[in-house]
């Protein structure tokens, strides 16, 4: 268990930072979603851009994006609060 604040400081900046990229890359990849349906392409077009055998693992990818990004933010507000208790208690 870590117990110095500076660590926990970086661990939940980490968390935040990847957190942050991960959700980013699911919003992004959903607003592209929605762009094609705007623009009224074909089904699926907006899977275009991945080879063929890939396709099948984009919506998989994408839920694992959304849950990794909202479980690294959990984790990283749960660290945040550890290292402000620990602050607290010195």
């Amino acid at each position: 268990m870590v117990t110095s604040p500076t660590t926990l400081r970086r661990l939940y900046i980490l968390l935040y930072i990847f957190g942050t990229i991960s959700l980013l890359v699911a919003v992004c990849t959903l607003f592209w979603i929605a762009y094609c349906i705007l623009i009224g392409a074909e089904p699926l077009a907006a899977l275009v851009l991945l080879p063929e055998n890939t396709r099948i693992f984009a919506l998989p990818a994408l839920l694992i994006s959304m849950l990794a990004g909202g479980a690294a933010w959990n984790k990283g507000a749960k660290l945040q609060q550890r290292e402000k208790d620990l602050i607290h208690r010195r």
